[in-house]
Order: structure tokens, then C-alpha cells, then sequence
């Protein structure tokens, strides 16, 4: 594959903000190869009425062909932001990783801290560059703060279940080392 193809594929397609769940109908499914991510973006962290319901902080990423239906768990103020994208090839299976909430959509909720406020920034910087259009850099600049985001939400997965996405040999071998963490190692024990 060409260089030019390559970088062809690694697009954001559109961008943008609403309120209230029909803000996500403008987003659409994109192209056939495209993916949606959505952040809930209003400051409403109380815990939602249901348990599955979306609540600021939430990130939501939609497969490709998906249609961005979240009637019933967003309340109709709840601010939205979210980019349509053509991912970069090395981001797929971080964004795999990221927990199934219903059908071919992923979520991770973000408590309110540190992560939350860089997801946040880096959702802002994403749009900014890709709004931009000042220099040919400003593409490049949106796709890293996008990467950014893909990053920061695979690494709240890991932070979460830590262990458990190792394979179970790998797993074991760990659990033996921090029981006997005070104990000398050889090449042999």
C-alpha cells in the first residue's frame, strides 16, 4: 500500500456537539469503516436514575455501521461531543478492549479526576485541530489528540481489571512472585 493510501485511511471525518441524545443522530454511522466516539460532556457526575443510564464523564464508542441510539439512558440535557473516525490500525485493539454496554457499543465511564479532565482537553484539542485547517499539521495534530483519548480510555480498562487481562499462565507466574516477593530468585527457582 502506498504512503498517501495509508494516511488516507486514518481520517476524522466529522466532528461536533449537542445536547440531548438526537445531537448523536447528526454524527450518523459514518462510512462503512468508520467508528463514533462519544463523550458525555455536561458536568453531571450524580450517579444516573438506572444503572445503565449515561451521566458526564461517560465515553461511548460506537462500531462502525452503528446507529448512535441512546434513547431511554441519556437525559434529554445531557451535553454531547463526538468525532467520526477512521482509526489507525494500532488502536484497534486497544479500543477492542474497551468493555461491551450494549450490542457493538463500548463504554467506559470515567470517575471525576485527573483522567476525566484530560479526556476532556483532549476531546477539545481533537476538534480544535481538526477545525483549524491553518496548516497541514493541524490533521495529524487532531488524529494524536484522538489517540490520546483511545489511549486514556484503554488505560481506565487496565487500571480496572489490572491482572485479569493476562493470559493465566502469565497470571499465576505473577501471583507466585508477589507471595514470595522477600524470597531470592536464580534462573532455576
Amino acid at each position: 500500500m502506498a504512503e498517501e493510501d495509508f494516511f488516507k485511511r486514518q481520517e476524522i471525518e466529522a466532528c461536533g456537539t449537542g445536547r440531548g441524545p438526537a445531537a448523536l443522530l447528526r454524527g450518523g454511522a459514518g462510512t462503512g469503516e468508520a467508528w463514533l466516539l462519544v463523550r458525555a460532556s455536561d458536568g453531571d457526575r450524580r450517579p444516573p436514575a438506572r444503572p445503565s443510564g449515561l451521566r458526564g464523564g461517560d465515553l461511548l464508542l460506537f462500531e462502525p455501521g452503528v446507529e448512535p441510539d441512546l434513547s431511554g439512558l441519556a437525559a434529554p440535557n445531557l451535553a454531547f461531543e463526538w468525532i467520526r473516525f477512521i482509526p489507525r490500525p494500532g488502536w484497534l485493539r486497544h479500543m477492542s478492549a474497551w468493555p461491551r454496554f450494549r450490542g457493538r457499543t463500548r463504554m467506559v465511564r470515567f470517575p471525576a479526576g485527573a483522567s476525566s479532565a484530560r479526556i476532556a482537553t483532549a476531546f477539545r484539542r481533537c476538534m480544535d485541530d481538526l477545525r483549524a485547517r491553518s496548516s497541514p499539521y493541524d490533521r495529524e495534530l487532531a488524529l494524536n489528540a484522538l489517540g490520546e483519548i483511545v489511549y486514556l480510555g484503554r488505560r481506565e480498562v487496565f487500571l480496572r481489571t489490572g491482572l485479569q487481562e493476562l493470559s493465566p499462565d502469565i497470571r499465576r507466574v505473577v501471583q507466585i512472585l508477589e507471595a514470595r516477593m522477600t524470597s531470592p530468585y536464580t534462573i532455576l527457582s
